[in-house]
């Protein structure tokens, strides 16, 4: 997956078009709603994480749903512990579906989030972000797009 430009959240320069927590907040209490869910949670992305998250309940699983608030990157992983910085992304079909139809624009499967990254996945980052990259030494595509990097 070739990574757009700023999706680490370190860029130097004008920023790429953001998701602003309110748009997300909308979003997720959209899907939520059409799918007879509850939302049990929702944060907004700081210096770290670079990613907005809300947490619904769909019958009785908990799910998180992540996006990446510089790129609008979502996907859906199983609902963090406080502190924990390690996600263990999931797929849901009806919760993804309903997440597009309300204007997530895609959400990733697991199967790309835990792809190994290639010299290829990283042509559009820019210095600030492969030095970055070089620091923190990500493995994954998961773990460049939903970081905690300060």
């Amino acid at each position: 997956m070739k990574l757009p430009r700023g999706v680490t959240g370190f860029i130097r320069g004008e920023s790429p078009t953001t998701i602003s927590f309110r748009t997300f907040k909308t979003l997720v209490y959209q899907a939520a709603s059409h799918l007879g869910a509850r939302v049990d949670g929702i944060t907004e992305s700081g210096v770290t994480p670079n990613f907005h998250a809300a947490v619904i309940t769909v019958g009785e699983e908990q799910v998180q749903v992540l996006c990446n608030a510089i790129c609008s990157i979502f996907a859906l992983s199983e609902p963090s512990s406080d502190g924990c910085q390690t996600l263990v992304f999931i797929d849901r079909a009806s919760i993804a579906e309903s997440l597009v139809r309300f204007g997530a624009p895609t959400v990733l499967t697991t199967s790309c989030l835990s792809s190994h990254l290639l010299t290829s996945d990283l042509v559009d980052l820019d210095q600030s972000e492969l030095d970055q990259f070089k620091y923190w030494k990500p493995q994954t595509i998961g773990e460049v797009v939903f970081n905690w990097w300060d």
